[in-house]
């Protein structure tokens, strides 16, 4: 294994993964490199740097990355300046002597940085300029930008970015979007955003635009809080008992097991959930007898009530800190009576 902890299976899950999204179109390649301390576990180049699929990609091959070479720039200018070798207020005709006339010699790496010309003034700005000429810009940027922008090929959709999904697998979701080979930046987000909200497990959607040619979908998934045993196997359920479309197989979910879908016991750990997540997270499984809720919590079995609230469940965890304290083992607490909570040394 090359890195200590690094999972070789995991290692070809993500090749594979992108073998799959590269056959699917969803990009030309991928050059991919993984390590961990020092160590390399992945050294790859996948797919192509053309949709053909005839230039094969390298190791060494050269991405563009637009704007991001900006954020380079300046952390290399910045650690000159730390370095002494110039200031922010270093003239560019000073460090580039060709870099002259017209007004050049008055423009510092401050301006370049910032995004400003340095020249100065030729006409005398009159009140209210700013405000107005803004807010016409605004207007005809407003108007005009997306009509533009959908004839243009730079604003293309080329990438996709998901955000928030855990259990809904991400290439469900960009296929959901349906996107045109010609999709752009500019295209209404109403529709896309409609069928990504229809998939299952889904709970809200927002889908935005990141100039020049991204898409990010951010989601919120319904939330799983149990392990249920169905005819089919192990299934995620909510919060109501309902049986939710993830594969648990893929995700490895830490969640307590319940005997069935069972929309009282699930509805009372969707509770202790939100309540408290602490105690929630204790809980291997649970089960429901005659209409009250037992839990199994790390050797030992808890009684409430289904519509136990924080007061029960507090009231129970100072009674599982004060046995323990004074090293006393039990084997059930009950709290579904008012005001108290029953310890028995043996299983009812």
């Amino acid at each position: 294994m090359p890195a200590g902890s690094l999972d070789p299976q995991r290692l070809e899950h993500l090749e594979s993964v992108v073998r799959a999204d590269i056959s699917r179109g969803l990009y030309h390649g991928a050059v991919i490199r993984v390590a961990r301390g020092g160590q390399l576990a992945f050294d790859k180049a996948i797919g192509s740097a053309d949709a053909a699929q005839t230039q094969p990609l390298q190791k060494d091959s050269v991405f563009s990355i637009f704007s991001i070479t900006k954020a380079f720039t300046n952390l290399l200018v910045l650690r000159a300046i730390e370095l002494g070798q110039f200031a922010l207020t270093t003239r560019i005709s000073d460090l580039i002597p060709e870099f002259k006339g017209k007004g050049r010699e008055a423009i510092q790496i401050f301006h370049l940085l910032s995004h400003q010309a340095g020249f100065p003034i030729i006409f005398e700005v009159k009140p209210g300029w700013y405000i107005v000429g803004s807010l016409g810009l605004l207007g005809v940027g407003w108007f005009l930008a997306p009509r533009l922008g959908r004839r243009l090929a730079f604003f293309d959709v080329r990438n996709v970015e998901v955000v928030g999904a855990r259990f809904v697998p991400m290439t469900t979701i960009v296929g959901a979007l349906k996107l045109p080979t010609s999709a752009s930046i500019f295209d209404p987000l109403g529709p896309v955003t409609s069928r990504v909200r229809k998939l299952p497990g889904v709970k809200t959607v927002e889908v935005s635009r990141r100039l020049p040619g991204t898409l990010v979908v951010r989601v919120t998934e319904v939330v799983p809080v149990a392990l249920a045993s169905t005819k089919d196997g192990l299934r995620m359920v909510d919060e109501r008992g309902h049986p939710l479309p993830f594969d648990p197989s893929n995700t490895a979910p830490d969640l307590p097991l319940i005997s069935s879908p069972d929309s009282l016991v699930a509805g009372l750990l969707g509770r202790m959930r939100e309540i408290d997540p602490a105690f929630y997270a204790n809980v291997d499984a649970a089960w429901q007898v005659q209409g009250d809720v037992v839990l199994r919590m790390q050797g030992h079995r808890v009684w409430l009530r289904p519509d136990a609230g924080l007061a029960e469940l507090r009231a129970i965890r100072m009674v599982e800190q004060d046995l323990a304290r004074r090293g006393k083992p039990y084997a059930e607490l009950d709290g579904r009576f008012a005001d108290q909570v029953v310890v028995r040394w043996s299983a009812a």
